[in-house]
C-alpha cells in the first residue's frame, strides 16, 4: 500500500472521528455566538445545521477518495477491511448505505473486525457485469490467528455507479464481525 493510501485512510479516520464527536450548531447558537461563528464554522446551512470545516473537509476527501471504477471500489473496500479501516469503508459506500451504515460505524469508533482472527490478505475472485452501471464481485478472505490459519470467507459485493464514480451498495456476507452490515 502506497504512503499516500495510508496517509489518506488516516486522515479519513480521524476526521470522521472528529465529525463523529462534534455537535453542529443550530441556528439559535450561532445567534447566541456570532463572533466566534463567524471565525470558525463556514456559513452553510441545511435544516437548522451548519457544516463546519472538518465536515466539508472530510467530505472533499471522501469525494477524492471515490473510485474511478468498479474493481477499485470493491479493492479498496476490502483494504479497508483488511486493515480495519472503518473510515475507508464507509467512504465507498454509496449514499443508501452509508445512511443505513452510519450509526453501527459511529458505535465501533470506525474499527471494524476483530483483533483476532484478522485478515491476512484478500483475494478479488470474480467479476459479473450484471449491467452497465452495476457490478458483482466476489472477495475472498483469508483469516488468520496467532496459531495459524482460520479459515477463509467469501464475500459478495454489489457495485453500482453514481455519476462518474462507483459504490457499494450491497454486502451479503456469511460471516459478520468484519464489518458493520
Amino acid at each position: 500500500m502506497s504512503l499516500t493510501k495510508i496517509t489518506l485512510s488516516i486522515i479519513l479516520l480521524l476526521l470522521m472521528l472528529t465529525v463523529g464527536c462534534s455537535k453542529a450548531i443550530t441556528k439559535a447558537e450561532k445567534t447566541n455566538n456570532t463572533e466566534s461563528y463567524e471565525h470558525s464554522e463556514i456559513e452553510q446551512e441545511s435544516k437548522d445545521t451548519v457544516i463546519t470545516p472538518a465536515q466539508r473537509q472530510l467530505e472533499l476527501l471522501q469525494e477524492a477518495f471515490a473510485p474511478q471504477t468498479p474493481k477499485e471500489a470493491a479493492d479498496k473496500w476490502a483494504n479497508g477491511v483488511k486493515t480495519r479501516n472503518g473510515a475507508a469503508q464507509f467512504a465507498v459506500l454509496s449514499p443508501e448505505l452509508k445512511e443505513k451504515l452510519l450509526s453501527k460505524y459511529k458505535e465501533i469508533m470506525w474499527v471494524t473486525g476483530t483483533s483476532s482472527p484478522w485478515v491476512k490478505q484478500y483475494i478479488i475472485l470474480n467479476e459479473q457485469k450484471e449491467t452497465e452501471e452495476v457490478r458483482k464481485y466476489e472477495i475472498q478472505f483469508e483469516l488468520a490467528t496467532s496459531t495459524g490459519t482460520a479459515g477463509n470467507y467469501t464475500i459478495e459485493v454489489s457495485i453500482k455507479k453514481y455519476s462518474n464514480k462507483w459504490y457499494i451498495t450491497q454486502i451479503t456476507s456469511p460471516i459478520g464481525g468484519l464489518f458493520p452490515q
